[in-house]
């Protein structure tokens, strides 16, 4: 199988375990019933992922993937840290949102195991590119993202707001995402700038 192949595959037995855990929760979504699901070997599940908690794994550093993927140019790229802070927002809503991980949240708050690797996969995966990013942030000193933890959990509060726990809670609040990320960076930019 080629590599386009196998990732296309990938791809299918991780959509089919969404749709299996949405139906029938954690408990129900078996190695076998996942097998089932997506037309797939146990053999294939086990080798690629290696069980259940590793599959779940897989999902999360699916969908941290395109907040990453997202920033990574961005930060390369050295470009204005109003314009990277409003991708990176913008991205992260999206994805902190959105119908998936909102189901991947409510099951790792509900399973300590799961959500230990909710936090290694997903926001430990993600934030250190940001966190690099406003390491570096203002060789001129106009901006000064100091101390570093603070300011990350500053910039997360500042965008997040309740906005996910509404989520979860199932009363989500229509919101655009690209103007809330837009606002949530002025006002961050404001707290850090060095000469506001």
């Amino acid at each position: 199988m080629r590599d386009d192949q196998k990732d296309a595959r990938r791809d299918a037995i991780l959509d089919a375990a969404l749709d299996l855990l949405r139906e029938a929760g954690w408990r129900g979504a078996s190695m076998r019933a996942i097998a089932a699901r997506a037309q797939a070997s146990k053999e294939t599940l086990y080798a690629w992922f290696g069980n259940r908690e590793g599959l779940f794994e897989a999902l999360i550093r699916r969908n941290a993937l395109s907040v990453q993927s997202t920033l990574a140019p961005a930060v390369v790229a050295k470009a204005a840290p109003e314009d990277v802070l409003t991708r990176f927002g913008t991205a992260l809503l999206d994805l902190q949102l959105g119908a998936d991980a909102v189901l991947i949240n409510r099951l790792a708050i509900a399973d300590p195991v799961l959500g230990a690797i909710l936090a290694e996969a997903g926001r430990e995966s993600t934030l250190p590119l940001l966190a690099r990013f406003l390491s570096e942030l203002d060789p001129e000193g106009a901006i000064r993202a100091d101390p570093l933890d603070e300011a990350i959990e500053d910039y997360l509060g500042l965008l997040k707001g309740d906005l996910q726990i509404a989520a979860l809670l199932g009363v989500p609040r229509a919101v655009d995402t690209r103007a809330q990320a837009r606002r949530a960076t002025e006002r961050w930019i404001r707290l850090y700038a060095v000469n506001p």
